[in-house]
């Protein structure tokens, strides 16, 4: 499942994300949202814990998933690495990936077929071989 950024955003140390902040910068930081969250079948429980792709760079999901948003730490991307648009890789098709859908539902401590089924019928789908 891929998504694209849609915002971008340089924080100071202390600042809070999410809903009830559950993730405070630890140091000045760049972040990105990305527009999806739990309504979209991206589960709360990855929230500070979950993961996705940027190229071949894994970066953490940070502060409470929301409905429709969660927000990824970009930082290790550098300021000039990143823009809005870039192309996100929510789940990955490699099983050695933390986000293939069995390492999710590890995170989430419950089966892939839970994390899949919550994916809404609505969402565009594209089959590639």
């Amino acid at each position: 499942i891929k998504t694209r950024i849609t915002q971008i955003k340089n924080i100071k140390k202390g600042d809070g994300v999410g809903y009830n902040h559950t993730f405070i910068a630890p140091s000045d930081m760049t972040i990105a949202t990305i527009p999806m969250g739990y309504y979209e079948g991206l589960d709360r429980r990855l929230s500070n814990k979950g993961y996705v792709l940027i190229g071949n760079s894994l970066l953490q999901i940070i502060g409470r998933i929301s409905m429709n948003i969660a927000v990824i730490n970009v930082s290790p991307l550098g300021d000039n690495n990143v823009k809005v648009n870039d192309e996100v890789m929510v789940i990955s098709t490699n099983k050695q990936d933390k986000n293939s859908i069995d390492n999710i539902a590890s995170i989430c401590e419950t089966i892939s077929y839970e994390i899949a089924i919550h994916f809404p019928s609505q969402l565009r789908r594209t089959i590639i071989d």
